[in-house]
């Protein structure tokens, strides 16, 4: 079974900038790929990497979740949805009164 390695992790304030790594349980056979979801959406297009950069993540809760792929496309296994909390600041300023 493949895993990500970030669960529970808190990114701490940025520009929402983090990596995110998968441990695979086996090497990838000939055309096979990964593809990571964030918050149930295609993260760019699969890949052979087992490491990603996402980039300018809103700030909030999040969760990922990894899906390793046939050469054909379709899912082989997938990994346990995981969260991860992003804490990038508020560009919001509060109402003066």
């Amino acid at each position: 079974a493949s895993t990500l390695n970030n669960n529970n992790a808190t990114i701490p304030m940025g520009a929402g900038i983090f990596d995110v790594t998968a441990e695979l349980g086996a090497p990838l056979a000939d055309g096979e790929l990964l593809a990571l979801y964030l918050d149930g959406e295609m993260v760019g297009v699969p890949q052979t990497s087992d490491i990603w950069t996402l980039t300018y993540v809103i700030r909030g809760p999040h969760t990922l979740q990894l899906r390793h792929l046939s050469s054909a496309g379709e899912t082989l296994s997938e990994s346990e949805k995981i969260t991860v909390f992003d804490l990038r600041p508020s560009t919001s300023r509060a109402t003066p009164r």
